[in-house]
């Protein structure tokens, strides 16, 4: 029931605008009469299908896909530090710190369960959004 080797293969970068398509659903439902209402699929009914729920069925479908993993890590952190002498004694540090500094979101992993109505969606992020803390250190 699953060929992964299509278009609809999932995708091993999500982005914004692929957060409600992670990948292809419809190769994961059956498309018959039982779960059609006037010869068109009805979600609700192929959600609820007894046949989709895998711990009643033997597995022939992979406990993993080699070609899907998570979003990879591209977080950046600068930091910013100066160090000024004011007298032998005395030195101020000034320090600027960026975390996720170019705001880039890391998205969590889509909807496996084929009986959830968010199927191949992802709905979270797993990061904060841009950081920026300033501070100032008297070092005597």
């Amino acid at each position: 029931m699953v060929d992964l080797s299509t278009e609809g293969a999932p995708r091993t970068t999500i982005k914004g605008s692929t957060v409600d398509a992670t990948f292809d659903t419809k190769c994961f439902y059956f498309h018959d009469a039982a779960v059609q209402t006037n010869g068109v699929d009805d979600p609700v009914k192929q959600r609820a299908d007894t046949r989709i729920r895998l711990s009643n069925n033997i597995r022939t479908f992979p406990s993993r896909l080699s070609r899907f993993r998570g979003q990879p890590l591209n977080l950046w952190d600068l930091s910013l530090i100066k160090n000024f002498s004011i007298t032998e004694r005395l030195k101020l540090q000034t320090r600027a710190e960026f975390l996720n500094a170019f705001n880039h979101p890391q998205f969590a992993d889509p909807n496996t369960d084929p009986t959830n109505s968010n199927f191949g969606k992802t709905t979270g992020q797993n990061n904060l959004p841009r950081n920026i803390q300033i501070g100032l250190k008297l070092i005597f």
